[in-house]
C-alpha cells in the first residue's frame, strides 16, 4: 500500500509542472505608427519632446496651486476610495495564496457518560460512570495538478496590480480636474471684478445719455436702450456670483472639505511655460496608467482562461488523520491508543452537463472583450493627446490676437482719456470707450483660461500627475 502511495505521489508531482492552458504573451500591438513616427503629429515645434516631471503643475509657477494639488493627492475621498480598493486587492490575494497551502486543524473532545437501573441515580446506589477522551489532527492539501492555483494566483496577481495602475490613474484625474476647477475659480474671482466695472460703465453710460436726453441732444430711444443694457449687467453680476460660489464648493469637495469652508489668498489665472514639454508616444503608452490598468486586466482575463480549462483535468489530493483517544486521559497518548491515516484522492470529471465547455467560452469571450478594450484604451490615449496638443497650439494662437486686441483697446482708453481731458470728447465717449476695454478684458480672460485649461489636459492625456506607485511596492 505504501508503495501505491509513493507512485501516485511521484506521478502527481511530475504532472504537477504541467499547466493547462497557454501563458499570457502580452497585450495586442497597437500605436506603432504613432511611437514609430517619434513623436505626436500635432506636436508643434513649439512643443520639445524630452523627459519631464510628473509634477507638472509646479511649471505653472502657483505655489497656492501646487499646494492644493499636494493635499488632494494625500486626502481626497477619491484617493481613499481606489486606496481602499488597492487593500481589498492586496487581501483576495493573500487569500488566494492561503488557499493553495496545506490546512491543517486540531480537535479535541471530551465526553462523559453516566448510567444506572434505578429511579434516583443521584441518591440510590449503582450509578455507573465514565469518560471519553478523543483528539487529533487532520491535514489536507490539493495537489496543484493542473495548475489551478497558481492560475489563480497570477489572475489575482495581476487584479491586484490593475488596483494599483487604477491608484495612479485616480491621481492622474484627481490632479488635472483640482487644477481645472482651481483655473475655474480663478477665473469666476476675475470675471466677476471685470463684469462689476463692466456693470458700472453701464451704469454711468445711462445716466450721461439720460442727462442728454433731458439736454434734448439724444432721443428716448437712446436711454431706453441704455437702460435695458445696464439692466441686463446687473442680472449678470448675479450670475457670476453664483458661478463663483460653485466654483469655490466644488473645489473644497475635490480636496475633502466641506463647501464653504475652503480658504483661498487672492491670486490670478496661472499660464502655461514658455516652452512646452512632454514625453514621446511610447513614454505615455508605457506609462499611462489607464493602459496599465487595461493590461492587467486583459492578463488577469488570461489566466482566468487558462483556469476554466484547468476545469478539465483532474485534481488530486491528499488527506491525512492522526487520531487519539480512550477512557482514561494517561492513556489517550499510549501508542494502542493512536491512529494514523492517509487518504489520496484522485477526482476527475465525467459528465457536468456542458458547465465546463460553456465556462470556457465564457471566459474566452470575457478575454476577447478585454483584448478589444486594451486595443481601445490606446487609440483613445494617443486620440486624447494628439486632440489636447492640436487644441493647446490653437490656444496659444487665439490668446496671442485676443491680448493684441485687449492692447489696442487699452491704448484707445488711454488715447479717449487724454483727449477728455483737452476737451475734445465727452464724458460718454470716455465711458464707452471704458466700457470697451472692460470687454477687451473679459475676453482677454476667457482665452487665457481657456490656453491654461488647454495646458491641463495635455498633461493630463500624457497621463502625468501620478506620484510613483508601482505594483513592486505592494508585494
Amino acid at each position: 500500500m505504501m508503495k501505491q502511495y509513493c507512485f501516485l505521489l511521484a506521478l502527481s508531482t511530475t504532472l504537477a509542472a504541467c499547466t493547462a492552458g497557454a501563458d499570457y504573451a502580452g497585450p495586442p500591438l497597437i500605436g506603432s505608427a504613432t511611437t514609430a513616427h517619434g513623436t505626436f503629429r500635432s506636436a508643434s515645434f513649439e512643443v520639445q519632446v524630452d523627459p519631464i516631471s510628473t509634477q507638472w503643475w509646479e511649471a505653472l509657477g502657483d505655489p497656492q496651486l501646487t499646494a492644493l494639488i499636494n493635499r488632494a493627492l494625500l486626502n481626497a475621498p477619491d484617493i481613499e476610495i481606489a486606496m481602499a480598493r488597492l487593500d481589498r486587492a492586496r487581501a483576495h490575494l493573500d487569500t488566494v495564496k492561503g488557499a493553495a497551502a496545506p490546512r491543517i486543524t486540531a480537535s479535541l473532545a471530551v465526553a462523559g457518560l453516566a448510567k444506572s437501573d434505578e429511579l434516583a441515580p443521584d441518591l440510590l446506589p449503582g450509578r455507573q460512570t465514565f469518560a471519553a477522551y478523543d483528539g487529533g489532527l487532520q491535514a489536507g492539501w490539493e495537489i496543484d495538478f493542473s495548475g489551478r492555483n497558481r492560475r489563480k494566483q497570477e489572475a489575482t496577481r495581476a487584479r491586484r496590480e490593475a488596483a494599483v495602475a487604477s491608484l495612479a490613474d485616480t491621481q492622474v484625474v484627481l490632479s488635472a480636474t483640482v487644477a481645472q476647477q482651481y483655473l475655474a475659480v480663478r477665473a469666476a474671482e476675475e470675471a466677476l471684478t471685470l463684469t462689476r466695472r463692466r456693470a458700472a460703465s453701464l451704469a454711468e453710460i445711462h445716466r450721461l445719455t439720460r442727462l442728454r436726453v433731458d439736454g434734448g441732444t439724444a432721443g428716448a430711444g437712446d436711454a431706453i436702450e441704455s437702460a435695458a443694457t445696464a439692466s441686463v449687467a446687473q442680472s449678470e453680476l448675479a450670475l457670476r456670483d453664483a458661478v463663483l460660489l460653485e466654483a469655490r464648493n466644488e473645489l473644497a469637495v475635490l480636496l475633502g472639505i466641506e463647501p464653504g469652508e475652503l480658504q483661498l489668498v487672492s491670486g490670478g489665472i496661472p499660464l502655461p511655460p514658455a516652452d512646452v514639454h512632454i514625453p514621446d508616444p511610447s513614454s505615455v503608452l508605457r506609462n499611462r496608467p489607464d493602459i496599465r490598468v487595461a493590461e492587467r486586466s486583459l492578463a488577469a482575463t488570461s489566466a482566468d482562461h487558462a483556469l476554466a480549462m484547468a476545469e478539465r483535468f483532474p485534481r488530486v489530493s491528499l488527506t491525512g488523520i492522526l487520531g487519539l483517544g480512550g477512557t482514561k486521559l494517561d492513556r489517550a497518548l499510549t501508542p494502542p491508543s493512536l491512529l494514523g491515516l492517509v487518504v489520496p484522492r484522485l477526482s476527475l470529471p465525467v459528465f457536468e452537463g456542458g458547465q465546463i465547455k460553456a465556462e470556457i467560452k465564457s471566459a474566452s469571450a470575457t478575454q476577447a472583450e478585454a483584448a478589444a478594450t486594451y486595443r481601445k484604451t490606446v487609440l483613445a490615449a494617443l486620440r486624447d493627446c494628439d486632440s489636447a496638443l492640436a487644441r493647446f497650439g490653437a490656444q496659444r494662437i487665439a490668446y496671442a490676437r485676443t491680448l493684441s486686441a485687449d492692447n489696442a483697446a487699452r491704448a484707445a482708453l488711454d488715447l479717449t482719456e487724454y483727449r477728455r481731458k483737452v476737451g475734445s470728447v465727452g464724458n460718454l465717449e470716455a465711458e464707452m470707450s471704458a466700457l470697451k476695454f472692460s470687454e477687451a478684458q473679459l475676453a482677454t480672460l476667457a482665452a487665457r483660461t481657456a490656453l491654461t485649461a488647454s495646458y491641463i489636459t495635455v498633461m493630463k492625456s500624457m497621463g502625468l500627475g501620478w506620484q510613483g506607485y508601482r505594483a513592486a511596492d505592494y508585494r
